[in-house]
């Protein structure tokens, strides 16, 4: 993966599979019929490689964020949402659906063409971008998102969710950024 600017290291991943996200050394994803790699996204798309951990479903997602539950399978999608908001800083989830006008009609949860993740700043009023994954994808590519996300909303808590004695946000006018050196908060803010 390359850095994006101001991308922290500890948001990398460890030498894993691009696929699936696994270590490398436990990486169980075929190889490729056609060149012989293992774990190689391109093959995907330019080889027809088709591997079994594809995420094609919510419950697809579900498994991979350890939130499937057969009992209960209508309501899915909000523990994939739960899960995702429980183990991350703050994002948010959301699946996308062929006809979203019909907000009553019962929804199985293999239905949705893509979710949607963002990162989101509690307590504030400012709107964070959207990233659209749609079906299928790798876990590795939603593990990517997952973490772009998490550094979203951990700089944007930095820049908004300061003291009343932290310096105003250059980047978010009218609220306060944190001082790592204020002496009112030490430092850690205040939730909003």
């Amino acid at each position: 993966m390359e850095r994006q600017p101001e991308y922290p290291p500890e948001y990398d991943l460890a030498a894993c599979c691009q696929i699936c996200g696994v270590d490398t050394d436990d990486c169980k994803c075929a190889e490729c019929d056609t060149c012989g790699q293992q774990g190689e996204p391109k093959c995907i798309a330019d080889h027809n490689l088709d591997p079994d951990c594809m995420v094609r479903s919510i419950w697809d997602l579900a498994r991979h964020v350890g939130a499937f539950d057969d009992l209960e399978a209508l309501s899915t999608e909000r523990r994939v949402g739960k899960e995702i908001y429980k183990n991350g800083k703050g994002i948010s989830f959301r699946a996308l659906y062929p006809h979203p006008g019909e907000k009553d009609a019962v929804k199985p949860p293999h239905g949705a063409d893509a979710v949607a993740l963002s990162a989101y700043l509690e307590g504030t009023t400012i709107s964070c971008s959207e990233t659209v994954i749609p079906f299928p994808f790798t876990p590795y590519a939603f593990d990517e998102c997952v973490r772009a996300c998490e550094f979203e909303t951990e700089s944007g808590w930095q820049q908004t969710h300061g003291c009343d004695a932290c310096p105003e946000s250059e980047t978010y006018p009218g609220y306060k950024r944190i001082d790592p050196n204020c002496s009112a908060c030490k430092g850690e803010g205040v939730i909003l």
